[in-house]
């Protein structure tokens, strides 16, 4: 069998996480565009009929000024803007792919990008386990009277497949820069242990300026990025993670009707109206993410990735010692 021989990065280990900080400031610039593209489309004739307003002394500057900040806040408020925000995230996943082939000139199967079949397949099992995943919690806080469900009676669908399309891209970017490029490269310098523990640390600081942030939310935010990092590490590529984030995000906002990370995203097929007074459990003002049911949830999946993880001799003698 020919074992490829690709060039050394051109990059030393010690400055690639350095440049990984710097890109990301840069991309976060990116990410932008689509949005002042779409607010240039809406506010195009509002705007022209201010500036001919100002021009025939209509308005003053300073009222202008007033009216085309209100304008521009009630907009980013607005589903739409949510969406190419997402959307934009493609722009920082093409920064750190042309890097990668140019820059350091190495493949993005480094970073567990692997096509074929079975990438197809996790893909899709990936798609239905953010699903499971996230609507047993829901559901927990539901039993547990931490929120009301009800149906909403009245969905958008266009804004409905469009959050699904724009969520596939979120969460393929967020695994990408955080279990494709940032854990595997702490795993060339430290344990797998450290490599996914760091990173998920990361994933939940990204994360501090969230509206509705708490100890719990960080908590449950460091947990999802061990359980994706687990299982990028298991699967040995990233789409199986990568799904589940997209997934994860989507049926919180869109189906459930859930704040996603504090972020409001329009509705869903349910209005999800959380207990005041159980915080605790529901999360709050960040979503279910900031409460113990989401934590539950991740728990389990961490300890079921452990299990799957042990070698068959390890699992064997487990559950003989579980027997006796």
């Amino acid at each position: 069998m020919n074992i490829p021989v690709y060039p050394p990065p051109i990059q030393p280990k010690r400055q690639r996480l350095t440049v990984f900080f710097m890109l990301m400031m840069a991309c976060s610039f990116i990410q932008l565009v689509p949005v002042f593209a779409v607010l240039m489309v809406v506010l195009e004739k509002p705007l022209y009929q201010l500036l001919k307003a100002m021009e025939a002394g209509q308005i003053s500057e300073e009222t202008f000024s007033q009216m085309l900040t209100a304008m521009m806040e009630w907009w980013m408020d607005k589903p739409i803007v949510t969406i190419a925000t997402l959307f934009g995230t493609a722009g920082i996943v093409g920064v750190f792919v042309i890097w990668q082939l140019t820059m350091r000139q190495r493949p993005l199967s480094e970073w567990g990008i692997k096509g074929g079949k079975k990438g197809i397949a996790q893909y899709v099992l990936g798609l239905v386990l953010g699903c499971a995943l996230f609507s047993g919690a829901v559901l927990f806080i539901w039993a547990m009277n931490g929120a009301k469900l009800e149906l909403t009676g009245q969905v958008n669908w266009m804004y409905f497949a469009l959050f699904f399309c724009a969520f596939l891209v979120q969460g393929f970017e967020e695994e990408f820069l955080l279990r494709g490029f940032l854990l595997h490269s702490l795993k060339e310098r430290m344990s797998p242990f450290w490599a996914v523990l760091i990173s998920s640390v990361v994933f939940a600081l990204m994360h501090i300026s969230n509206s509705g942030i708490s100890f719990v939310a960080l908590l449950n935010l460091t947990l999802f990025g061990v359980f994706a990092g687990m299982l990028v590490l298991k699967t040995g590529n990233l789409w199986c993670a990568a799904a589940i984030h997209s997934t994860w995000n989507f049926v919180q906002g869109s189906v459930w009707g859930c704040l996603v990370s504090g972020i409001d995203v329009g509705g869903g097929i349910f209005t999800y109206t959380p207990d005041a007074n159980r915080t605790l459990t529901n999360g709050g003002l960040f979503g279910p993410e900031g409460g113990l049911g989401v934590t539950l949830v991740l728990i389990f999946g961490i300890f079921v990735l452990a299990w799957l993880s042990l070698p068959k001799s390890q699992k064997k003698a487990k559950s003989k010692g579980s027997e006796e």
